[in-house]
């Protein structure tokens, strides 16, 4: 196999743990019987997960860059 396939691999796999991090924060911060967390934690929670999505975009971007997504 071609090393692209395995740095795709990877970056699906990075990708897919990412989720699992953010099912429970979104289950627990929206849920219909208001939010789990205490009121003073939901902003900060808030920014930590942007944080946490903007880290994970900023990796995507580089990866895109360095030509990872291309088979060539």
């Amino acid at each position: 196999f071609d090393v692209k396939f395995y740095l795709i691999a990877i970056l699906f796999l990075v990708f897919d743990v990412e989720l699992l991090f953010l099912y429970p924060w979104a289950v627990g911060a929206y849920s219909a019987n208001g939010s789990v967390l205490p009121a003073s934690f939901v902003t900060p929670a808030f920014i930590e997960i942007l944080l946490f999505i903007s880290t994970l975009v900023v990796g995507y971007i580089y990866a895109w860059k360095a030509g990872v997504f291309q088979w060539r």
